[in-house]
Order: C-alpha cells, then sequence, then structure tokens
C-alpha cells in the first residue's frame, strides 16, 4: 500500500499553538498525562463535541510502545511520531496512506489530521483519554474496554485470508474455514471441506498442533479450501486485537480470523 506525506493547514477554529484554548495557565500536566500513560494502547472516539463525525464511522488511534501515533477515521491510515510536551499532545508531520474513499470519509481524514497538528490539550484517565482544541472536543476510551480481546481458546475462529510474508490475499469465497482451540490440548480445524483435529501444546504467544487427522467426505477434493497445510501442523504465534486474531509461522505464513459471532 503506499504512502504518502501530507502538510496539514490548521482548520479554522482550532488552536494552533500553546495559547487560546481557554485552558488552565500552568504548565505542568495532570496526573497520568505523559507518553508512558498511553504508550502501547489503542483508543476508540466515544464522544465528540465540535464536530459531527462521518455516519457509521469512529475513530481509532493508537500510541505505540515507539512513540508514534497511528490513527484511522473511516478512510486512510494516518501515521507520525508524537511526544507529549506540557499536556499537549504533539504529532510530527503526518504521513497518510492513499486509499480512494468518498468526499465525506476524506474531509474526516483532513479534520482528524488537522486537529492532531494543532497540538491539542491531552488529558488522560485510567480508561480514556480527551484532546481538546478550541470548541473541538474529542473523547477516547481505550479499546481493551470498549472491545476486549476475544479469548483465543473457546472461540470458533472464521479465516478471512492467507498471509504469505509481506503478501496478504483473500481466503477462497464461500469456504467458511474454521479453527477452534477447544482447551489448551485440542485444536479442530475445518478447511472448507474436510474436519480434522489434532492436539495442541500452548505456550504465552504461540502454540504448537501436532499431527491432524479426520476424513473428508465425498466429493470434497472438487470444493475450494484453504490450505491449512502450509502452517497446520506446526508451530505458530498468535496475536489478537478484539475479535481478530493472526496465525504465522517462523516463515511468515500464516492466516488471519475474525471471531464468529453467532
Amino acid at each position: 500500500m503506499r504512502t504518502r506525506v501530507i502538510a496539514i493547514v490548521a482548520m479554522v477554529g482550532l488552536a494552533a499553538g500553546c495559547g487560546g484554548t481557554g485552558s488552565s495557565a500552568s504548565n505542568q500536566p495532570p496526573p497520568g498525562t505523559s507518553p508512558q500513560s498511553v504508550s502501547g494502547r489503542t483508543f476508540v472516539s466515544s464522544a465528540v463535541v465540535g464536530h459531527r463525525l462521518v455516519a457509521g464511522t469512529h475513530l481509532q488511534i493508537t500510541f505505540t510502545r515507539d512513540q508514534r501515533i497511528s490513527v484511522n477515521a473511516g478512510c486512510n491510515t494516518l501515521g507520525a511520531g508524537y511526544r507529549v510536551d506540557a499536556a499537549r499532545l504533539v504529532v510530527e508531520q503526518l504521513a497518510s496512506t492513499e486509499m480512494g474513499c468518498d468526499a465525506d470519509r476524506m474531509a474526516q481524514d483532513q479534520w482528524i489530521g488537522e486537529l492532531l497538528q494543532a497540538k491539542p490539550e491531552m488529558a488522560t484517565t485510567t480508561d480514556a483519554v480527551t484532546l481538546t482544541s478550541g470548541p473541538t472536543t474529542l473523547t477516547l476510551r481505550d479499546r481493551k474496554v470498549v472491545d476486549p480481546d476475544r479469548p483465543l481458546v473457546g472461540t470458533t475462529w472464521i479465516v478471512d485470508s492467507e498471509i504469505d510474508r509481506s503478501t496478504v490475499s483473500s481466503a477462497p469465497t464461500g469456504s467458511n474455514a474454521t479453527v477452534r482451540l477447544v482447551d489448551n490440548t485440542h485444536i479442530e480445524v475445518y478447511d472448507g471441506c474436510a474436519h480434522t483435529s489434532g492436539s495442541v501444546e500452548m505456550r504465552p504467544r504461540s502454540f504448537t498442533v501436532g499431527g491432524l487427522v479426520g476424513a473428508a467426505p465425498a466429493g470434497c477434493a472438487t470444493r475450494r479450501a484453504v490450505s491449512f497445510g502450509r502452517v497446520l501442523p506446526g508451530t505458530v504465534r498468535f496475536e489478537i486485537d478484539a475479535d481478530r486474531l493472526t496465525l504465522t509461522n517462523a516463515d511468515g505464513l500464516g492466516f488471519a480470523f475474525h471471531a464468529n459471532t453467532d
């Protein structure tokens, strides 16, 4: 995916510097307002004052552990380095992906970029961040509170895509392939054709699947199936983000899933 550097021009009504917001004159950040208080966390919008979000969209802001910010407002992803200075969020020049979206969502990308580069006041609580600039106040809550990670064990995970190192491609249409860890020692796999099961050895961030056994129904070879055999049996690293699961092996091969809500 291509990335471009974008220059954000301050939007009318947003403060462009350190004054004019009607905030406290203190130069000391309030308790908890620091890079450390948000580092490694993702927040999603819960309330916006002074702006109406495009219907069906929300804001998501991630503060990475290496002092970068990643923002999505329903279209492109914006990214830059950041710091917290005297209770203000200071964001470097933003770069953006170049996805084509409708005019309203493109305008929303511009709006959030302008707000972030206006050095908004930043306040944090245990599970929320508030950004204020001029008449605009954006409140976001910790994503893990709003939308907790689904448990690895006991959830039926449906395949969305196949991963080949840096390449991601859609899973075969209509396969409805799934994996489910019944418990910490047993896995069930459906590749869209055959049902198989095997043993599991769990570790903190990975697990190893032993030999998979099972029978395919008649005519199964003619159906489109997901090629789980690229990585299973074997050892895979897992990452869970809300209702999303990623499994990858040491060669960078793997699969992405979403949790079944039925």
